[in-house]
């Protein structure tokens, strides 16, 4: 959540406004070329969970055309698909961003992804890509140390007119998990935490050396909850050192 939060800050920073959506939706605001999970459901238009924040982003974009533009949003949460869980239903914890103006093109959202890559001490790479929510020559997808943890690129006029929007959209749609495991997760979050404290304590003219703020974020992320346990013998919810976890696996 600290590092979440981080992403937020800086979002917001850029100008960017947060919004939320539910997670389920109709097929017709569905990305068509992905797997979905339909829901048992007596609200025979509400029934399936979404698998993608770009249509939820267009969807509150289509909701608020009435409102002067630019519109720059974003959210972050869950999408779901098919696949090997007990469930039977994976969660992908996923950031997307759109831009919405008369000059919203794939350089304006690139210099999001700049900004927001350069405070996280990341370096990425764009390569071609095909994703059928974009136009064909103006989607990439981001590399980062080997992993494909984004597309990019202008929304297809045919995705918008299903959401009756009429002005330009640039967008990408960001694996959070992945981003965060490219990063020097501690550092980040701790360079963070850090600042906030400090942002407290600086008006009152209270002095804390950071090493001391350091000794206690060391602490904080000593131990780690078992999400998924794999082929190891501990269980999901486990609570343990990081040294265990290291064993084990």
């Amino acid at each position: 959540e600290i590092f979440k939060n981080k992403i937020a800050d800086l979002l917001t920073g850029f100008g960017l406004i947060e919004v939320s959506n539910y997670n389920i939706t109709s097929k017709n605001e569905l990305n068509d070329n992905l797997d979905y999970v339909e829901l048992i459901s007596s609200n025979e238009e509400y029934n399936v969970l979404r698998n993608s924040l770009i249509q939820s982003l267009l969807k509150t974009l289509s909701n608020n055309k009435h409102n002067e533009f630019p519109q720059n949003i974003f959210e972050m949460g869950y999408i779901f698909r098919k696949g090997k869980s007990e469930t039977g239903i994976l969660e992908e914890d996923k950031l997307g961003v759109a831009l919405c103006h008369s000059k919203a093109d794939f350089t304006s959202v690139k210099q999001i992804i700049d900004s927001l890559f350069e405070n996280l001490g990341l370096n990425y790479t764009i390569e071609n890509a095909e994703n059928n929510i974009f136009i064909p020559g103006r989607v990439g997808k981001i590399i980062v140390k080997g992993k494909e943890i984004a597309y990019i690129g202008e929304v297809n006029p045919s995705v918008l007119n299903k959401f009756g929007i009429e002005t330009p959209v640039s967008a990408f749609e960001l694996d959070l998990k992945e981003l965060f495991a490219t990063t020097n997760d501690i550092d980040i979050v701790s360079r963070y935490i850090i600042r906030e404290v400090q942002s407290i304590y600086y008006p009152t003219g209270d002095n804390i050396n950071d090493k001391h703020i350091e000794l206690i974020v060391r602490q904080m992320f000593s131990r780690i909850r078992v999400l998924e346990p794999g082929d190891t013998d501990l269980l999901s919810g486990d609570v343990l050192e990081k040294r265990r976890l290291i064993e084990e696996n």
